[in-house]
């Protein structure tokens, strides 16, 4: 496919993989991808036009699961091992047929990612696991940089657990050489005032958006620029797609 049959610098509204089908290979300089994280839940929000759009995070295997797994193989034959292992050590349920679809999605992405590209997969502590070794089997387990932990502090608690108060955010290079510049901080000891260090994997200076935030664009799972901003200065520069 030539990138012709996919503009980019648009916006699109719809399934991601039938765009990425469309775009050429190594297109993307950096892939930033906030997925569903297979949660059961109904998210509502505003959409293009102020329209009202609902998504279910639910998922059932299915032979659009089988068409999927067998694309992933096309592409990545240690991904389709371990999409085949988790389907047959856990069933063909809810949890394998999400990860048929994040397969062939970040085996696609794979592909548009130019040689010194990075992928930023952001997902909550509950299925990071299992992205993390589907990530390992799509880009390489030594691709792996970082497991960056947004703790974003807002949000309900818990009588029965501690408070979840914490999103992963999965960050792999596609080549040996990738883009990145380390964002830098003030330092907090008192021996280093005035100075700035290098920040570390562990974010919790930035916020998760309240209800009142001028930014909110009227999505529920929506993130915070701030956060995007810190992953698009760290692995990309100016112009790149």
């Amino acid at each position: 496919m030539t990138s012709a049959a996919a503009p980019i610098r648009r916006i699109y509204y719809g399934d991601n993989i039938p765009i990425l089908r469309e775009m050429a290979d190594g297109a993307a300089d950096l892939v930033y991808l906030d997925p569903p994280f297979n949660s059961g839940r109904v998210h509502s929000g505003v959409v293009g036009g102020g329209k009202t759009a609902s998504f279910r995070d639910s998922w059932k295997w299915t032979e659009e699961s089988e068409q999927l797994l067998r694309e992933v193989g096309a592409r990545s034959r240690p991904a389709a091992q371990m999409l085949r292992a988790y389907a047959d050590a856990f069933g063909r349920r809810p949890l394998a047929a999400y990860l048929a679809r994040m397969g062939a999605t970040l085996a696609e992405l794979r592909r548009v990612m130019a040689p010194e590209a990075s992928i930023y997969l952001h997902c909550d502590p509950s299925i990071s696991p299992h992205l993390r070794i589907l990530m390992d089997a799509i880009f390489g387990a030594e691709k792996f940089q970082n497991e960056i932990v947004w703790a974003y502090g807002l949000g309900g608690g818990s009588g029965k657990k501690f408070s979840r108060k914490h999103d992963s955010i999965l960050f792999y290079a596609k080549g040996r050489r990738w883009r990145f510049c380390k964002p830098q901080v003030p330092a907090t000891s008192a021996r280093m005032r005035g100075m700035l260090k290098g920040m570390t994997d562990v974010w919790s200076d930035i916020p998760s958006l309240n209800n009142m935030a001028s930014e909110r664009a009227g999505y529920p799972t929506q993130k915070p620029l701030a956060l995007l901003e810190r992953i698009i200065s760290a692995s990309s520069r100016p112009g790149d797609l």
